[in-house]
């Protein structure tokens, strides 16, 4: 990655690790992915009990192998015999998985009431009334999509 790149990156990341921490909320920087794993499995204690949607970026960053090889219950989507059920995901995914949903054939989100929907919650957190319990890792890195 370009240097002027990453600087302003780190920079602006900065600014939301402020920003999230006057919500009650940690954020934590990583500079590469290589650091990015070391932390996200720094937070996670070992037996626990993991399940994410369909993020790339922690494919990417080797976060769920890591998870399925370590001591920890990964419960693995991918390996239940109805992903569906188990999936809340954006337009992109709606095309990887082949789903008939508007967004998956106009790229962005609509009213999608198809039975195909996969975006069935929205979550919007804007405080955090116990600190520190929501952690949002920061990675100087392009992933995911």
């Amino acid at each position: 990655m370009d240097p002027n790149i990453a600087h302003r990156n780190e920079l602006l990341a900065q600014k939301v690790v402020k920003g999230l921490g006057s919500r009650n909320m940690e954020g934590i920087y990583a500079a590469t992915r290589e650091e990015a794993l070391a932390k996200a499995l720094a937070l996670i204690p070992e037996g626990a009990a993991v399940a994410m949607g369909g993020c790339m970026s922690a494919h990417e960053i080797g976060l769920v192998d890591a998870l399925k090889a370590g001591p920890y219950r990964f419960i693995d989507r991918d390996a239940m015999e109805d992903k569906r059920a188990a999936m809340l995901a954006a337009p992109i995914n709606a095309q990887r998985f082949g789903l008939s949903t508007p967004c998956a054939k106009t790229g962005a989100c609509a009213d999608c009431k198809s039975p195909d929907t996969i975006c069935c919650q929205f979550l919007v957190t804007r405080f955090s009334h116990h600190p520190g319990r929501i952690q949002v890792l920061l990675v100087n890195d392009s992933l995911g999509f």
